[in-house]
C-alpha cells in the first residue's frame, strides 16, 4: 500500500515542485519589472538629491546679496572691558568715544550688626520702590523669618537677606531689585521704626530745592525785553533764540556736599520765520532841515549838494549754532559750562554733582546763542539723591541711580546698564566704570562674511562633485577616490552612482554654466571694484604657487580659497567683494548683477515649482506608478497561474489514480474467476 497516493495530501509525481518550478520560471518577468521599478526609484532619488543640492547652492548664493546678506551685519567691539558692545544691521560703521561715569544701581541698605536671635515685632511693614508699594502684615518672629517673608512678598521687586558677620550675629540687607534713580526704596509704616532701630535709616535734615521759574527772580540780558523772548510756567522755561537768562539760587539756600542739580533739557529747531529779527542799518543819509528866516527874510531849505559815499546794505547776519547753552555761575562770578546740548526734540535728563564739584554755585545760566533753536528746561531741582522723604540711609551699600555715560562728551543717563538707544543699532552692556574714554568700534562682521563665503564654495563644490560622479565613465573610481573626506559608507554609495547619468546633457549643461558663472567678470563702475572671484582668492587654482604641484581635481571644476588673499580683500575692498555677489546697476533698488544674482537667475527655472527638475521627477513618478501597476497585475497573474497549475496537475493525478484503481479492480475480478 506504499504506492497509494491521496490527491491533496501527497503526490506520487511531485507535482508541488513541478508547479513551483513552473511559477518560478514565469516569475522572471516579475523580477525584471521589480528591477525596473527600483531603477526608476533610484533615478528619481538622484534627481531629488540634485534638486536639493541646487536649491541649497542657490539659497547660499542669494543670501550673499539679499536682505539676509552677511555683508550688512555689523560687529561692535569695545576697547575696555567695562563695556560690552554688540551691533545689528542698522548700526553705522565708525568709532564712538564713550566714558562710563557710573553704573545704574539699586538701593541696598544694610543694618548694624544684630544678634541672630533678634526678634522683629508684629506690625505692618510697607516699602515703596518707584511707584510700586509692597505691604506686609507680619505676625512677629526672628529676623531670618522676617527676611524670608519680605523676599516672598517682594516678588522680584524687593528682597531681604542676611549676611553672617560673626558666629552669633548677622547684618540685615534690604534691597530693591530694579535699577534707576526713580527706583529708590522708601520705608513706611512700621518699617520706619525698624529701619531706625536697626541702624538702616537716619533723619534727613537737609533741604531740597525745586525751581519754580514763575516765581524765580529771572535776570535777562540788557537787550532782552522781559516776556518777549522767553516763556515760563511753574515747572519749565523756554528760552528763545539769541536770549540769555539767569536763574539765581535763593539767598538762604544751603548747598550740601551730596546734593546734585538735575534738570531735563531739549533744544528743538524752529522755522526761519520765528527767528529773532535783527534790524539792518539803512546807510548814510543827509536829513532835510527846516528853512530859516529873519523878520521878512526867508531862506528856504535846499537839498544838499554833497555827494554821499558809495554804500551797500549788509546782508543778514550768519546763522549761529552753539551747543554750549547751560552754565553755572559761582558766588565769585566764575562761569563754568555744563554738558553741551545738541539740537533735538527729545528730552534728556542732566545730572550735575553740584555739592561735590561746584560747591560755590550761586546761579544757573542759560545762553541760547542759536539762531534757529529754542532751549527748554523743566523739572529743575537740587536734591540729595540718597534722601528718601524724611529719612535717608545711614550706611547704604549702594543707592538707586541711573547709569551715567559720556558719549562724545555728551552726558547720557539711563535707568539700567543695558542700553539700546544711545547709539543707533548698538547695544551697550555696562559692567564697570571705564578708565577714561573707551572706543566703541562698529565695523562689518568680516568673520561671518568669510564663513558664508566658505559655505558657498562648499555648496558649489558639492553640486559639481555630484555631477562629476554621475557623468563619469562607468567602471571607474578615480572621481570618487579624489574625495578625501568620504566615509566608507559614503564612498560605497558614491561608487554605485558612478556613471549613472553618463553623457546626460542636462547635468553637463548645468556644470558648464555654473563654471562659467564663477569664472566670469562682473564690471563695476564704483571705485576700487572687485570684478572676479579669482581676484578675491576664490578660483579653481587658488593655491597655485604654494608648491603643491598639479592637483588633478582642479580639472574637474572644484573651487579653492586662498585665505590670505580673501582676508586681505575683506579688509581693504570689503564693499567691492559685496558688490561682486550682487548689486543694483540701474537704480531700481533691485540687485541685477553679480555672481549670486546669476546663480539665482540660472538655477531658478530648474528648481521652481513646475520647473525642469520637477518635470523630470513628475515623469518618473508616472513611470513608477505605471511600473507598479504592471507589477501588481503580473503578481495577480502569477497567483492565478499557480492555482490553475495546481488544479490541472491535481486532476491529472486523480485521473491516474482512477485508472490504476480500475485496473486493480479488473485484475481482482479475473483472479476470482480463475479460482472458481
Amino acid at each position: 500500500m506504499s504506492d497509494i497516493s491521496i490527491p491533496g495530501l501527497n503526490s506520487r509525481f511531485n507535482t508541488g515542485k513541478l508547479v513551483a518550478d513552473l511559477v518560478k520560471a514565469e516569475s522572471v518577468k516579475l523580477d525584471r519589472l521589480n528591477a525596473d521599478a527600483e531603477e526608476l526609484a533610484s533615478t528619481k532619488k538622484i534627481w531629488l538629491d540634485m534638486n536639493r543640492l541646487m536649491v541649497t547652492v542657490r539659497n547660499t548664493a542669494r543670501n550673499l546679496y539679499n536682505f539676509e546678506s552677511p555683508f550688512t551685519e555689523r560687529n561692535a567691539t569695545s576697547s575696555q572691558a567695562g563695556i560690552v558692545a554688540s551691533a545689528n544691521r542698522t548700526a553705522s560703521e565708525g568709532q564712538t568715544r564713550i566714558e562710563v561715569v557710573a553704573l545704574a544701581q539699586t538701593d541696598r541698605f544694610a543694618s548694624k550688626s544684630i544678634n541672630k536671635d533678634t526678634q522683629i515685632p508684629e506690625g505692618t511693614y510697607t516699602f515703596t520702590i518707584g511707584e510700586e508699594t509692597i505691604s506686609m502684615r507680619y505676625r512677629g518672629g526672628l529676623v531670618r523669618d522676617f527676611a524670608d517673608s519680605l523676599s516672598r512678598r517682594g516678588d522680584g521687586r524687593i528682597k531681604a537677606s542676611l549676611i553672617q558677620n560673626t558666629s552669633d550675629s548677622h547684618i540685615l540687607v534690604i534691597e530693591g531689585l530694579k535699577t534707576g534713580s526713580k527706583m529708590g526704596v522708601t520705608f513706611l509704616d512700621d518699617a520706619v521704626a525698624l529701619g531706625l532701630k536697626l541702624g538702616m535709616l537716619a533723619e534727613d535734615k537737609g533741604k531740597a530745592f525745586a525751581f519754580d521759574p514763575s516765581k524765580t527772580a529771572i535776570k535777562a540780558a540788557e537787550n532782552v525785553q522781559a516776556g518777549r523772548n522767553y516763556k515760563i510756567d511753574a515747572s519749565s522755561i523756554q528760552v528763545n533764540p539769541l536770549t540769555s537768562l539767569e536763574l539765581p539760587f535763593p539767598a538762604d539756600f544751603s548747598l550740601e556736599s551730596a546734593m546734585v542739580l538735575e534738570y531735563e533739557i531739549r533744544s528743538p529747531a524752529i522755522s526761519s520765520d520765528q527767528q529773532v529779527k535783527v534790524e539792518l542799518p539803512t546807510g548814510p543819509q543827509i536829513p532835510s532841515l527846516p528853512g530859516a528866516g529873519l523878520r521878512d527874510l526867508r531862506l528856504p531849505d535846499k537839498p544838499s549838494l554833497v555827494d554821499l559815499p558809495n554804500w551797500e546794505a549788509p546782508g543778514p547776519p550768519p546763522l549761529k549754532v552753539d551747543n554750549q547753552v547751560v552754565s553755572l555761575r559761582s558766588k565769585s562770578g566764575i562761569t563754568q559750562a555744563l554738558s553741551p546740548v545738541s539740537e533735538g526734540s527729545e528730552w534728556t535728563i542732566q545730572q550735575v554733582e553740584l555739592g561735590k564739584s561746584y560747591p560755590g554755585t550761586a546761579a544757573l545760566l542759560i545762553h541760547n546763542n542759536n539762531s534757529l533753536r529754542n532751549v527748554e528746561l523743566r523739572n529743575i531741582k537740587i536734591h540729595d539723591p540718597n534722601s528718601r522723604g524724611l529719612y535717608k540711609p545711614l550706611a547704604p551699600i549702594s543707592t538707586a541711580q541711573d547709569a551715567h555715560l559720556k558719549i562724545e562728551g555728551i552726558d547720557v543717563y539711563r535707568d539700567n546698564n543695558i542700553i539700546t538707544d544711545a547709539i543707533p543699532g548698538v547695544t551697550l552692556t555696562l559692567n564697570d566704570v571705564t578708565s577714561g574714554s573707551a572706543t566703541i568700534k562698529v565695523e562689518p562682521d568680516r568673520k561671518l562674511v568669510k564663513e558664508k563665503l566658505i559655505e558657498f564654495v562648499a555648496q558649489y563644490n558639492g553640486i559639481i562633485r555630484e555631477i562629476n560622479i554621475l557623468t563619469a565613465r562607468k567602471g571607474t573610481s578615480d572621481v570618487v577616490d579624489e574625495v578625501g573626506f568620504f566615509t566608507d559608507p559614503e564612498r560605497e554609495a558614491a561608487l554605485v552612482r558612478v556613471g549613472k547619468f553618463q553623457g546626460d546633457s542636462t547635468l553637463n549643461m548645468i556644470k558648464s554654466r555654473l563654471q562659467t558663472i564663477v569664472s566670469s567678470a562682473y564690471p563695476n563702475e564704483k571705485p576700487n571694484p572687485v570684478v572676479m572671484l579669482a581676484t578675491a582668492g576664490i578660483s579653481t587654482n587658488a593655491s597655485q604657487g604654494s608648491g603643491q604641484g598639479v592637483n588633478p581635481s582642479r580639472l574637474r571644476g572644484y573651487l579653492e580659497i586662498n585665505e590670505k588673499i580673501l582676508d586681505q580683500f575683506l579688509v581693504e575692498r570689503f564693499w567691492g567683494v559685496k558688490d561682486l555677489f550682487g548689486r543694483d546697476s540701474d537704480g531700481d533698488l533691485i540687485s541685477d548683477r553679480g555672481v549670486g544674482v546669476e546663480f539665482e537667475n540660472y538655477i531658478r527655472p530648474y528648481v521652481q515649482t513646475g520647473g525642469i527638475l520637477a518635470s523630470k521627477t513628475n515623469l518618473l513618478d508616472s513611470q513608477i506608478k505605471q511600473k507598479g501597476d504592471e507589477v501588481k497585475k503580473f503578481q495577480a497573474y502569477l497567483v492565478n497561474y499557480e492555482a490553475q497549475l495546481k488544479v490541472k496537475y491535481g486532476r491529472m493525478e486523480g485521473a491516474v489514480n482512477s485508472i490504476e484503481n480500475s485496473s486493480r479492480d479488473l485484475q481482482n475480478l479475473g483472479n476470482n474467476n480463475n479460482n472458481r
